[in-house]
């Protein structure tokens, strides 16, 4: 089921429309690029927020269960919950199908 979704993702950011990114010099290159990634990220940000936010239950590997909510909670979010120092200290979280970077 992972898979097909990778796939269609994979469709839906090659059809995106490309056209008119010709350029004649370097910093039209960068506008035409920032023009490209503001126009993405709001998609993604218009595609988040239709994301439903029900109650998880996050299992932490002492066997703790942590309360979250889907597409909302964070990993850094549940490691300030259990300490901020560890909040300070922790560089990635593994997620089931997924790795997320501090930054994230």
């Amino acid at each position: 089921m992972r898979r097909n979704a990778l796939f269609a993702s994979v469709r839906r950011f090659s059809s995106l429309d490309l056209s008119g990114l010709s350029f004649s010099s370097p910093s039209q290159f960068a506008a035409a690029r920032v023009a490209l990634f503001d126009r993405l990220y709001q998609r993604g940000i218009a595609a988040q927020g239709s994301l439903k936010k029900t109650p998880i239950k996050i299992r932490l590997p002492d066997g703790k269960v942590v309360a979250g909510t889907a597409n909302e909670t964070t990993p850094l979010a549940v490691a300030e919950s259990i300490s901020h120092s560890l909040s300070k200290r922790v560089l990635a979280a593994k997620v089931p199908l997924c790795t997320y970077h501090k930054g994230r």
